[in-house]
């Protein structure tokens, strides 16, 4: 709440905070909890950071092109601009919510290779970097667009469903509900590009457990798109992928853009 009363007051500085922090690492939806009772206020935010740790984003609309539920049919959030956290709604139809949210797009101006460098190696893209250099792209001053696509399931009343896979540019798609199924052999996971399979694609999962610590770990997914993630009891999950594009037209070099980055997310837990 007082976040939010700082920005009705500054907003334009707000705006500028939330373009800065909006540039780094993963970006999800959370929750204080991953299991509500059927007719719950439903509160989901949205977190910019990394390893489960980051800035509780309020509801702005030039930053979001789609936010929205499906547990039978798609519903829209009916958020309002400064809202934090950014979905707050009473949900009245139990089941598997999944929650997704689709970014409009951002850019972030590299001034140097570090960061860059950085940034491709830790995403399992350093074939970027080598590219950059092939082509002779500027090295001191470039720019990266790019775009978020996060989902996550949220048990509301019985929990009962599936989830699906939306048709996102990038996106994980979840293949046994955490919340109904047995997942102790763990949580499989198909990693899709506009439908089709990602194979080889790095996935990052990062588990959180109720003291708030978290692991980091990484997978590779297999020639289908699909990985199994190790999970346990009492632990939230946040998984991340990143597919980077070369951007080949002549007028987006003219404004200094090189790279396209698509993020997907998902978060879930497992119940005790």
């Amino acid at each position: 709440m007082e976040y939010r009363r700082i920005c009705s007051g500054l907003s334009s500085l707000c705006l500028f905070l939330i373009s800065t922090v909006a540039s780094a690492h993963e970006l999800w939806l959370d929750s204080e909890s991953f299991q509500y009772e059927t007719g719950d206020k439903v509160e989901i935010s949205l977190i910019n950071g990394t390893k489960f740790d980051g800035v509780n984003l309020p509801y702005f609309t030039r930053r979001v092109s789609d936010l929205y539920y499906s547990i039978n049919t798609r519903v829209n959030a009916t958020s309002r601009l400064g809202d934090l956290p950014a979905f707050q709604q009473v949900i009245n139809t139990p089941g598997l919510a999944r929650f997704v949210y689709v970014s409009k797009i951002d850019n972030i101006t590299y001034r140097g290779l570090k960061k860059f460098t950085s940034f491709v190696e830790e995403k399992d893209a350093s074939w970027a970097l080598e590219r950059h250099l092939e082509n002779k792209w500027p090295t001191d001053r470039f720019t990266e667009r790019y775009f978020r696509y996060s989902k996550a399931l949220i048990d509301i009343g019985h929990g009962q469903g599936a989830d699906e896979t939306f048709g996102l540019f990038v996106e994980f798609t979840a293949l046994k509900n955490p919340y109904t199924d047995d997942v102790i052999e763990g949580m499989p996971v198909t990693l899709t590009k506009l439908g089709d399979p990602i194979a080889d694609g790095q996935i990052e999962v990062f588990e959180r457990a109720a003291d708030g610590s978290v692991n980091v770990f990484k997978l590779t997914s297999d020639s289908m798109g699909h990985a199994v993630i190790p999970v346990r009891k009492g632990h939230d999950y946040l998984l991340d992928h990143v597919v980077l594009t070369e951007v080949e037209d002549q007028a987006d070099h003219a404004n200094g853009v090189y790279w396209q980055s698509d993020w997907a997310a998902m978060t879930f837990s497992v119940p005790e």
